[in-house]
């Protein structure tokens, strides 16, 4: 969702755009993504909905266009929009199960504008992918709610249920990004669907890598390349495919390697590249915008044909705490930080991710980042590739 209020903001050059959802009983409105909101509001994530610019919305379940809120039979009296400087509003439903607004799609500007045919339907089309995320998961939480589902609930795991889920929600923005393509004319729009749906499909790949490891290992078929590569290399290459798929602050990852870093060695590079590709994104996810940092070392092993690979990615998040670096790698674990903050995933990536270090012959343990947050350090079992 974030991604589509990326994309909106990109295209529409609003002063700012934001995702809501309703809580009419509470009268409540959540900011659950935005581009260009001011304070105090972008901190708090939510406010009085009644008090809000998107309470006309929250009752209609078509476009509202308002070109001048001074003219606005009600956002004209409306003291936020002029507390918040807005003067122009496009706002389009996001719908639920029920096909009822359960949020809105809004585009703020500080000045009166008005909001031509494409812009609108551009709008409506990326209201789309996001309500059928949202219809997505509302139809999994309203079946395993129903008095059958519960029956058998023992039977299936509540880990499957996450599982689904984190397949649901890339394959969503991918199939609603190839829907909505269609209706584009713009090239820079194209391409930027297309850019959706690329990380979307990176996403559902790097999932599908993870659940194949997991089945290999269940099943004690998983077995390790013995293939020639440079860890320097292959640590750019995961990086840039982390890029590619479109998670935050992958950018500004540093690579930091020793002298050694740039010597073959000889492993499985798709397993080490698995492991790294999970740390970072582990990492890249609770450090926000705090720096992120992978060390490259290989030194010498046990005689003159082995060698061990240590790659350390280090953030300066919140850290884990002592009580759960004991427990972090347990399969399907989601830390108290995570659960707090709704953080989407599996909880399988770094059970994977320990589990192949293991098998290629080394670990992986977690310690604490000096001055704050947590490091990661892997370590890999190579050989010296014959000549």
């Amino acid at each position: 969702m974030d991604a589509v209020v990326r994309l909106a903001a990109q295209w529409l050059r609003a002063d700012v755009t934001m995702l809501t959802f309703f809580d009419t009983a509470a009268d409540r409105v959540y900011f659950k993504a935005q581009q260009g909101l001011a304070e105090p509001w972008a901190s708090n994530g939510q406010m009085r909905l009644a008090a809000s610019v998107c309470e006309p919305q929250s009752r209609s379940q078509t476009p509202i266009v308002v070109p001048d809120t001074s003219r606005h039979p009600v956002l004209a009296n409306a003291g936020i929009a002029r507390t918040m400087g807005i003067h122009a509003y496009l706002g389009v439903p996001v719908f639920g199960l029920a096909d009822e607004p359960v949020g809105a799609l809004c585009l703020l500007s500080a000045h009166p504008r008005g909001w031509d045919t494409q812009e609108i339907a551009s709008l409506k089309d990326l209201a789309l992918i996001i309500s059928e995320q949202v219809r997505a998961r509302m139809e999994a939480h309203r079946q395993m709610s129903e008095p059958a589902a519960l029956a058998g609930a023992q039977a299936i795991p509540d880990q499957m249920v996450d599982l689904a889920h984190e397949l649901r929600t890339p394959l969503n923005a991918l199939l609603g990004a190839a829907e909505a393509l269609v209706s584009f004319d713009a090239k820079d729009i194209r391409q930027d669907m297309v850019g959706l749906m690329s990380r979307a499909g990176h996403q559902l790949h790097a999932f599908a890598d993870d659940v194949t490891a997991l089945a290999l290992v269940e099943a004690g078929t998983l077995v390790l390349a013995d293939e020639p590569f440079r860890p320097d290399t292959l640590v750019r290459e995961t990086v840039a495919l982390v890029e590619l798929a479109g998670v935050p602050g992958s950018d500004g990852v540093q690579i930091v390697g020793s002298v050694g870093a740039a010597q073959t060695v000889a492993g499985d590079p798709r397993r080490v590249c698995q492991v790294v590709a999970n740390l970072v994104a582990n990492a890249l996810e609770h450090a926000g915008s705090a720096p992120v940092t992978i060390g490259i070392d290989v030194a010498d092993g046990e005689d003159a044909t082995r060698r061990r690979l240590t790659i350390t990615v280090a953030d300066s998040g919140p850290g884990v705490p002592d009580g759960e670096k004991a427990t972090i790698f347990e399969r399907f674990y989601r830390s108290a930080a995570s659960a707090r903050s709704r953080r989407t995933g599996s909880g399988l990536g770094l059970s994977i991710a320990r589990t192949l270090c293991r098998r290629h012959g080394g670990d992986l343990r977690v310690g604490d980042t000096p001055g704050g947050g947590a490091t990661f350090v892997a370590t890999f079992a190579v050989t010296v590739p014959e000549a």
